[in-house]
């Protein structure tokens, strides 16, 4: 009897970690930080033994890994280009990420902000990016769902359809909200 009253408290049980267990079993939860004292991020994870796909811990909740919010300004580029400022976001396990940019985008006239992002300093495109048209201000919210290794670096990028314009994005913020992980 012990053991199983043992199997059903452990299955019940969800252990906070800083790295994926070894030996999964189906069903099994987990929360996954990256600090038990001070964490930037706090995701709820499920042990998929049936997925077909290759990162088999799948997201149930929590928090997104976000950069500090910053504004951006820019003038006069017309390809993409990196901010440093909210900083790039690595990520913490290889798997399949949406990545979010959110903000309040605006231009003094004219053409068009394109707001993307790239992993390792390529492949902002503007397949991929939130056009804002916005010349008095409005919301902008943008996401892209794309596989990632670990510790690959994502950044916001920005670019304008010609040149001659100021264009914004206040409040700008990157985050990253694992949809599979492994």
């Amino acid at each position: 009897m012990d053991t199983h009253v043992r199997d059903n408290l452990n299955a019940v049980h969800i252990t906070q970690v800083t790295a994926l267990p070894g030996s999964p079993f189906d069903g099994q939860l987990i929360v996954f930080t990256d600090s038990t004292s001070a964490p930037t991020y706090v995701w709820q994870l499920r042990y998929n033994a049936n997925s077909v796909s290759t990162y088999k811990w799948e997201w149930i909740g929590g928090s997104t890994f976000k950069s500090t919010e910053t504004d951006i300004s820019f003038a006069n580029i017309t390809s993409y280009a990196m901010t440093n400022s909210p900083a790039a976001i690595a990520a913490p396990l290889a798997g399949d990420y949406d990545i979010i940019i959110s903000g309040t985008a605006m231009r003094l006239t004219g053409n068009e902000s394109f707001w993307s992002y790239n992993v390792n300093s390529a492949g902002a495109a503007d397949t991929i990016a939130a056009r804002s048209t916005a010349t008095g201000g409005g919301a902008l919210w943008f996401y892209q769902r794309q596989t990632l290794a670990a510790s690959d670096s994502v950044r916001i990028a920005y670019k304008a359809s010609n040149s001659g314009t100021n264009h914004f994005l206040d409040n700008a913020r990157l985050e990253l909200r694992p949809y599979r992980v492994g």
